[in-house]
């Protein structure tokens, strides 16, 4: 089991929010470093992204800080639920914890992204369609078939 000996929680938005540096978006990039870096190199990972719809600017920094590590780590697979969600407010119970409608389409979206995340992991040797093909789905809040 993985354990981050210097990390309260990887999206620890308090220690971000709450952050007295002049960039908050490199204080959440060197939370997320810290913990890749326990994780170890050359190691596929898929990180999803955050939605907090009461207080958004924190969760903004930390999403641009993984989405900046994503662009240049061949091995670091973004997972948007921040772009999939952030803007359907009917998939909320107030503004931060998903509702039943929002966690089948948290976890549909889980489910489609990791299924296609392990057929075709983040490799710089291998180019594929691993989570590029997910994200260019459209609309995948539509529920799915029964």
């Amino acid at each position: 089991m993985l354990r981050c000996s210097g990390l309260r929680c990887p999206n620890d938005l308090a220690s971000v929010e709450n952050c007295e540096r002049p960039d908050p978006v490199a204080f959440a990039g060197a939370l997320v470093d810290q913990l890749l870096a326990e994780i170890g190199p050359d190691v596929a990972v898929a990180w999803g992204t955050i939605v907090d719809r009461n207080d958004p600017l924190p969760a903004s920094w930390f999403n641009q800080a993984i989405s900046l590590r994503a662009d240049r780590n061949p091995f670091l697979a973004l997972i948007d639920w921040h772009e999939l969600a952030a803007d359907r407010p009917d998939r909320f119970l107030g503004n931060v914890h998903p509702n039943m409608a929002g966690l089948r389409a948290f976890t549909q979206m889980f489910i489609d992204d990791i299924t296609l995340f392990l057929a075709d992991p983040p490799n710089p040797e291998v180019s594929g369609r691993g989570l590029a093909q997910a994200n260019c789905r459209p609309n995948r809040l539509t529920p799915a078939p029964r």
